[in-house]
């Protein structure tokens, strides 16, 4: 009885360094990145009912999940075939993109603006209107 014993002491405490060792209960710091517009980029076709993109704004963090933004936006949309609705973050296309110098379509730019825990951070996504 006394070896069983002396057998489950030794592993309680092989188990208590495994654990110790991988780090259970420790948790890396969270460190803002800054922010992100969703999508990156999208295209829409314009006068059809697949003529708006939604778009949205996360804080991005390492060591944590992203977490959403949902007011303080300051939105800037540079394309004037493009329309914006701040309030729902949709963008729609009034009409087809003019070409750029390689007769593709523009890309218009959705800006986003916002300060999150003191720090002011932009980041911009692209809107294809075909």
């Amino acid at each position: 009885m006394n070896s069983s014993r002396s057998f489950l002491l030794a592993f309680l405490i092989l188990c208590t360094i495994s654990i110790a060792a991988c780090g259970l209960g420790h948790n890396p710091p969270k460190t803002l990145e800054g922010i992100f517009v969703h999508p990156r980029s999208a295209s829409a076709y314009s006068n059809s009912n697949q003529s708006q993109v939604v778009y949205s704004v996360v804080a991005g963090y390492t060591g944590a999940d992203d977490v959403p933004i949902t007011s303080g936006i300051d939105w800037q949309i540079l394309g004037s075939w493009v329309s914006f609705d701040p309030s729902s973050g949709t963008a729609t296309c009034m009409q087809p993109a003019p070409p750029d110098n390689f007769l593709m379509p523009k890309a218009a730019t959705v800006q986003a603006t916002a300060t999150v825990e003191g720090k002011t951070f932009s980041d911009t996504g692209l809107l294809y209107c075909l």
